[in-house]
């Protein structure tokens, strides 16, 4: 089932995309998009694929279209200690190889 939004709004994606399951085992997909090719995706039970396909595509329109990159250095020169710690912390969970989390605070963002 395709849904295409009529009322074009800046908040709100102008597409979704609900994929229900052949089988009962298996979970329905659905995305949201809009026309600047920003997708967010989900996968669950019932509406549940459609509440994390949401906010999937509101966290990714965020990071791609809302925060501005204005400063180059090293997150030391910009954060806190506590703040470098939890972006470590979020980090190192995400990472595919094991990392040290104290090498952090000297990785350079430029």
């Amino acid at each position: 089932m395709n849904i295409n939004g009529v009322i074009r709004r800046a908040d709100l994606s102008g597409k979704l995309l609900f994929q229900p399951s052949i089988l009962c085992a298996l979970p329905n997909v659905a995305e949201a998009s809009d026309s600047f090719s920003i997708i967010g995706s989900g996968a669950g039970a019932g509406c549940l694929c459609i509440r994390t396909c949401i906010g999937e595509y509101f966290e990714r329109r965020h990071f791609y279209r809302e925060v501005i990159s204005t400063q180059h250095g090293r997150l030391s020169e910009s954060l806190t200690p506590v703040e470098i710690d939890c972006f470590g912390t979020a980090f190192v969970q995400t990472a595919t190889k094991k990392f040290p989390k104290g090498r952090l605070q000297n990785i350079s963002l430029d």
